[in-house]
């Protein structure tokens, strides 16, 4: 290892690294951690290639076995290349292990790959800190077998900060492999911003701000050409953490500005509270916004007291099919979300299951769905719903267009 810790209560130390090639494998390391009152340190490199393979970089802060809490926040890590690979576990890493916030992470390159397990970049907050800032300018990047990018808070403090800018491409596969800035605590759960050409998460992968207790979802922002998302889930939902009294907090905000949106094999966004506290908001901008398959859905649902959420779609064409759907349901008291689609040539919602609802599931109030387009099609046993089941009222549903078809379908607003 190449270290520059400092074990009592001075700041973490400096390690400059210039080359054509560094490579850091078979549980290596360089850290510049901090134990006490002070900081974390500062690892910078700058090299051509970069190879982290079962190794770890480091400037954390922590506190010593035995000893009291750290307070210090983590430090920075900087790196720039033409190429970054990590692999097989390996680590980057300016996380807080105490009280402290976690640190900041910036990566500069062509190309970054994350591939198996274990394998991350991280600016946690394992105390009451809030979660750092991780950025990372690139042409490709790529994660993949449980690769993660997280900025997580795990107490009070608020998740964390995630910037990506992949001029080409970003792309997430496989199952466990996620970019995350939760809030595990009683925080408000942080911020993620991809902008790219072409965003792609597939296999189960997944894009997370979530809070599990008394704060709100986070943000999750997505400025991308393409967005192709199959069999995976971007969510900003409220929930409470196991074992642990019920959320009161409300769900997030989640924002996708494409040309093209494809929402595949169950994919799901979700800013859904699935405790006490109101659904969340999604709001989608592109010329054509495609949901295929069972369980593919765009949902701002509520489980316990709150409301739904709020969905809102401006597009050219939009089209589900095959048992996909969009919702704003409330499942106890609260009432029915809102839904407003606003699509400038046609909306189509095709196939037995496939369906646009604002439904109230207990005691409270329909909801409302507003759909302006140029021409609405509801067909082969598909339906719009804003219904409610118990002593509410039944909800709002409005279509404004030229040409209406329902064939073998149902639009209510039953109670």
């Amino acid at each position: 290892r190449i270290s520059a810790q400092a074990q009592g209560s001075g700041d973490g130390g400096q390690i400059l690294i210039s080359t054509d090639s560094f490579l850091l494998t078979n549980q290596a390391s360089l850290q510049a951690e901090a134990f006490s009152t002070g900081e974390g340190g500062l690892i910078l490199i700058n090299a051509t290639t970069v190879l982290v393979d079962n190794g770890t970089i480091n400037t954390n802060s922590e506190s010593t076995s035995g000893g009291p809490a750290a307070t210090g926040d983590s430090g920075s890590l900087d790196i720039q290349a033409t190429d970054v690979t990590l692999r097989n576990g390996a680590e980057l890493r300016s996380d807080s292990l105490s009280e402290g916030d976690g640190g900041d992470i910036t990566i500069a390159t062509s190309n970054l790959s994350l591939s198996g397990r274990d394998t991350s970049i991280s600016a946690q907050a394992a105390g009451a800190g809030d979660g750092g800032f991780i950025q990372v300018d690139a042409l490709d990047i790529s994660l993949t077998d449980n690769a993660s990018i997280k900025s997580d808070s795990s107490l009070s403090g608020e998740g964390g900060y995630i910037q990506i800018t992949g001029e080409n491409k970003v792309s997430l596969a496989g199952n466990g492999t996620r970019i995350s800035a939760q809030a595990g605590g009683s925080g408000v759960g942080g911020q993620i911003l991809i902008t790219t050409e072409s965003f792609t998460l597939t296999d189960k992968a997944s894009l997370v701000a979530e809070a599990f207790a008394s704060g709100e979802g986070g943000l999750i922002l997505i400025d991308a050409a393409t967005v192709l998302i199959d069999d995976s889930t971007v969510n900003t939902n409220s929930l409470a953490a196991p074992g642990s009294p019920p959320a009161t907090g409300n769900s997030g905000a989640l924002g996708i500005r494409a040309t093209e949106v494809t929402l595949n094999n169950g994919a799901q966004l979700r800013s859904d509270s699935l405790s006490e506290g109101h659904g969340g908001d999604i709001k989608i901008e592109t010329n054509e916004l495609s949901l295929n398959g069972e369980n593919t859905s765009i949902t701002a649902q509520t489980t316990g007291t709150g409301e739904g959420g709020f969905i809102q779609v401006d597009a050219r064409e939009v089209a589900l099919t095959d048992r996909a759907s969009i919702k704003t349901d409330s499942l106890r008291s609260g009432e029915g979300g809102f839904i407003a689609i606003n699509s400038t040539q046609s909306v189509s919602v095709e196939g037995a299951g496939t369906s646009i609802s604002a439904k109230a599931g207990g005691s409270g109030i329909g909801g409302a769905i507003l759909i302006i387009t140029d021409s609405f099609s509801l067909t082969n046993e598909a339906s719009l719903d804003a219904e409610a089941f118990s002593s509410g009222d039944g909800g709002l549903i409005l279509i404004d267009a030229p040409t209406v078809l329902v064939d073998n379908s149902i639009i209510n607003t039953n109670s």
